[in-house]
């Protein structure tokens, strides 16, 4: 048998595993990036309404609650986009190269 040195020695695991592993490690590093877009949109949430708060009861808002909500929903949106494109990239560079 002759070794090759661009595939992986050893390891006894199944072809399987490998793939799970970089599947497992590429959802990781997308929810990583994620939480922070998540935490950004959070932020931008109480930012917008905490002005809009009394003792005695909500205040009256100046614009429509949509047009409110759109910097939390724009920072939630990028956050899903940026995780999908780390996951695509974090998978793509993890492929094995074999030819």
């Amino acid at each position: 048998m002759v070794r090759r040195v661009d595939m992986p020695q050893g390891g006894g695991g199944a072809p399987g595993d490998r793939t799970t592993s970089r599947l497992h490690i590429a959802l990781k590093r997308g929810l990583y990036v994620f939480s922070g877009f998540f935490g950004a949109a959070i932020l931008c949430y109480i930012l917008t309404f905490m002005w809009f708060r009394r003792i005695d009861g909500p205040m009256e808002l100046p614009l429509p609650v949509w047009i409110m909500l759109l910097p939390t929903l724009v920072a939630l949106g990028s956050g899903v986009l940026t995780s999908l494109i780390v996951m695509v990239v974090n998978l793509a560079r993890s492929r094995p190269h074999w030819e």
